[in-house]
């Protein structure tokens, strides 16, 4: 154990057995240094392990005391798991992986689902604050969009947490575990350009973060390869209309893609949906129209061979859980993980090179 945190662990001894009570202040750094014989950095580090856990606060120029209100000890074994959708084809992935980690370490998950709304999110995060959790894992919805941050400041103070798929903008000190989207984009829209394409398309998501990341990537490989970025060559989503486009949509996506000869989809999901329509407006894959896809689901192998971004699927849940469970027994650990990108190649894309 890190000397900072034996030194951390002996003085929460003594405020959780009341030898130091509500309100005592606490020695000064240099009289913690003499006491313990260590640097003045390993001091800090350990007010700053305390201070995370609400047990102390510093006044400037005054002193370190023990918090007024000391959190309860809490011996709960559940876990609270709050994802976008029950019925998304990724989710059984990422919850036998979380699951898999917590039921090995004792703990109960208890699902929570937002449909990828920011209002249920919001109901279900009141519902966590309202009980008693040992820890937090939280998946995304519509991060690109702003929302309250009072529920979500609450939950940090409240309960070890970490985020899932990615990170919200208003909160960059939450840690998260999440695939590094904005590369994705860019290895997608680069195994295109790689392949002889010059002219892609992209079908992207608007409302959440890994949308507006992929594109990033898209938009970042094109000006690499010096290729000229054309706003008519990308074609917007949202939640709701990413499965099922109207047939007036449909004709509008028909005639912005035509002279491209690539394509790179948000995801598998919506690559099927609109795959079909294009095959029976005559489309041949791959030698009208080569296909990059995201996420590497069932999706991606029926009924087209579909070369994409591999998403961590299982591997997301684990990795979230177990630093999750780091967390709650060492509050400052750095908790963040970031997946890289790797491209699972079928038979989806076109060499255009000779």
């Amino acid at each position: 154990m890190p000397k900072y945190l034996t030194i951390a662990k002996q003085i929460e001894q003594q405020i959780v057995s009341n030898a130091l009570r509500s309100g005592a202040q606490l020695p000064t750094e240099k009289e913690l240094m003499n006491q313990f014989a260590v640097s003045r950095q390993t001091v800090r580090n350990a007010l700053s392990f305390l201070s995370k856990k609400n047990l102390i606060y510093t006044i400037k120029g005054a002193g370190t005391f023990v918090s007024e209100t000391i959190p309860a000890p809490t011996n709960s074994k559940n876990i609270a798991v709050l994802m976008t959708n029950a019925d998304n084809y990724i989710f059984p992935y990422k919850s036998a992986g979380i699951n898999s980690v917590l039921n090995q370490h004792g703990y109960i998950s208890n699902i929570y689902v937002s449909n990828n709304r920011i209002d249920y999110e919001e109901d279900a995060l009141r519902k966590i604050l309202s009980a008693n959790y040992a820890g937090v894992i939280l998946e995304i919805t519509k991060a690109f969009l702003p929302r309250s941050t009072d529920l979500i400041e609450e939950l940090q103070r409240r309960f070890p947490l970490i985020l899932i798929d990615g990170y919200y903008p208003q909160f960059p000190n939450l840690p998260y575990v999440a695939l590094d989207d904005r590369m994705g984009g860019y290895k997608a829209t680069e195994y295109l350009i790689q392949h002889g394409h010059k002219d892609i398309f992209h079908i992207g998501k608007i409302d959440d973060l890994q949308g507006i990341l992929r594109y990033q990537g898209y938009i970042q490989a094109l000006r690499d390869y010096n290729l000229k970025f054309s706003e008519d060559h990308v074609f917007w989503l949202t939640e709701e209309g990413s499965t099922a486009l109207p047939n007036e949509s449909f004709d509008l996506l028909w005639n912005k893609m035509q002279g491209c000869t690539a394509i790179f989809f948000y995801n598998d999901h919506i690559a099927s949906s609109i795959l079909p329509e294009l095959v029976r407006r005559g489309v041949r894959i791959p030698e009208d129209l080569s296909v990059m896809s995201y996420d590497n689901s069932v999706f991606s192998m029926h009924p087209f061979q579909l070369s994409c971004i591999a998403h961590p699927l299982d591997n997301l849940g684990r990795v979230a859980a177990e630093r999750l469970l780091e967390l709650m027994e060492n509050p400052g650990y750095d908790a963040t993980y970031i997946f890289q990108p790797e491209i699972v190649e079928r038979s989806s894309v076109r060499n255009l090179n000779g």
